[in-house]
């Protein structure tokens, strides 16, 4: 055991060190860990992360604004098909006019590494006890096999229209559709590489199944009830 006038010196230090300790630390480290975990994926496929520089900023808002070009607050259809040539142009790395197996690798490991990473139940977060269901997942929109291959040719629950029924892992747990993987959806003759043809008919597609009350455009209120269920803003309990 120290004596005491150590211990109470040790105190006053620790006490004295606390605050400017604080002071260093990053800003992104001092935000509660529900902020810095919440990632959203667009219904193209690209990942939006939080601006830690603004307090409770859901990168679902970032996306939106980035995408309402005459800043109405809507996403016409327009809007949405520019935001997916813009996306492909981004992936198609060599321009030639397809997103080949090596881009979608590149997607899937430098990118959005979350896509082939477990989560819990909640959206946006890492370590789950479905990890086995999650890899064999297979199939349009189901991901790729646990072998490594494209996995079966049935079509994820998207296709029936039905935005509630979502798969276990992927791309769904961050997104406002029940899509597995954004680029392997749209490779419709399962050649591993997307075409930007390809693309923009998944464009329609998700235009589509999003815009429910057929109005031609989307608001943010509207989309927000279509995220996957967590706790925190933009979410429900």
């Amino acid at each position: 055991m120290l004596p005491n006038n150590i211990s109470i010196t040790m105190a006053v230090v620790l006490l004295t060190l606390g605050p400017a300790h604080a002071e260093q630390m990053p800003a992104d480290a001092q935000k509660p860990n529900h902020v810095r975990n919440i990632l959203f994926v667009s219904p193209a496929g690209k990942p939006f992360r939080p601006d830690l520089s603004k307090s409770d900023q859901h990168p679902m808002g970032l996306w939106f604004s980035s995408v309402d070009g005459d800043g109405d607050g809507k996403i016409s259809a327009e809007e949405f098909r520019a935001d997916f040539e813009s996306t492909f142009s981004e992936y198609d790395e060599d321009g030639n006019e397809q997103i080949d197996a090596f881009e979608i690798r590149r997607y899937e490991q430098e990118i959005f590494p979350e896509i082939l990473t477990p989560t819990i139940g909640g959206y946006g977060r890492s370590g789950s006890k479905d990890t086995k269901s999650s890899q064999r997942r297979g199939g349009r929109g189901g991901g790729r096999g646990d072998k490594g291959g494209r996995g079966g040719k049935g079509r994820s629950e998207n296709a029936n229209g039905n935005s509630n029924a979502r798969p276990v892992g992927g791309a769904a747990r961050f997104g406002l559709l029940p899509i597995y993987h954004p680029l392997l959806d749209a490779d419709s003759d399962i050649s591993w590489r997307v075409s930007k043809a390809e693309f923009m008919k998944a464009a329609e597609d998700r235009f589509r199944l999003l815009d429910t009350d057929q109005t031609a455009a989307l608001t943010l209120e509207v989309l927000k009830e279509k995220l996957p269920k967590r706790k925190g803003r933009f979410g429900k309990r």
